[in-house]
């Protein structure tokens, strides 16, 4: 056997050590990448979940200050403006009275001053109804679908079968908002005659689906329109799962999943 040439077996160990060392750099480069990878995107959703948590506080602050203001405007309405108007009009009533047969222009004004105060009360109900407040979401949407029923040309169907206690006051007043936005779409762009509502519960939550046999519309077209933003909105405030289903002619179609709370 031959014998190495001498530092030979130096210059060996010496390749072993440098490829050794090469690896173990190699091994800590790839980790401290790794960590630094992890960790940016760790900060990453940090701050993507921060973001999201004050997009929600702050839709959350304008959707309650929109609400604050629509009580503030009924109650000014109810109290001041509809407490005048019922003031001119037993007024008015007295005076026609103290006149004699009343003229026609008297008729007219009494006329007009009952229309107004129906109206000024149709708009304080509208923005603050007062049956959401005291009887809950179930009977709310009923007098909604009602009153448009009342109105005549349209026919509507409204179910409902949940437990209100499953909910709070705040989710159902944005149940409540979306659906007022629905029915007021469906007649005033929609041109629909049939407007139907269900509300069940399941194991999962609150199922909603509303539908209507109007014009429908072109999803895309409409998705800037204030609306269906303000649906949209209302929907990510009940952390639910929305759906429009709807095409130009065939009417529109509305799924939301609402999930419990409790």
């Amino acid at each position: 056997m031959e014998n190495p040439i001498p530092g030979q077996e130096n210059i060996i160990n010496l390749i072993v050590f440098f490829v050794l060392m090469a690896l173990l750099l190699a091994l800590t480069v790839v980790f401290i990448y790794t960590f630094s990878k992890k960790k940016i995107l760790s900060e990453e959703i940090k701050r993507n979940e921060l973001e999201l948590k004050h997009k929600t506080q702050m839709l959350h602050a304008v959707l309650m200050a929109q609400e604050e203001e629509r009580r503030n405007i009924a109650r000014d309405l109810h109290d001041d403006i509809g407490a005048a108007l019922t003031i001119i009009y037993q007024n008015a009533s007295r005076l026609a009275d103290e006149i004699g047969p009343k003229p026609v222009l008297a008729d007219g004004i009494l006329s007009l001053t009952s229309k107004t105060i129906q109206s000024t009360r149709q708009i304080s109900h509208k923005l603050l109804p007062p049956v959401l407040e005291k009887f809950g979401l179930g009977a709310a949407l009923k007098e909604l679908f009602e009153d448009v029923a009342v109105g005549g040309g349209v026919e509507t169907k409204c179910e409902v079968e949940i437990n209100e206690s499953h909910f709070s006051e705040e989710q159902q007043l944005n149940i409540f908002r979306i659906s007022q936005e629905l029915v007021n779409n469906s007649l005033k762009h929609g041109k629909a005659t049939q407007l139907s509502l269900e509300l069940a519960e399941s194991d999962k939550g609150l199922y909603y689906s509303y539908r209507d046999n109007g014009k429908g519309f072109d999803l895309e077209k409409a998705s800037k329109g204030l609306g269906l933003k303000n649906i949209e909105n209302r929907a990510e405030m009940l952390n639910a799962s929305l759906k429009f289903k709807t095409e130009e002619g065939k009417g529109m179609g509305v799924l939301l999943l609402i999930k419990y709370t409790l």
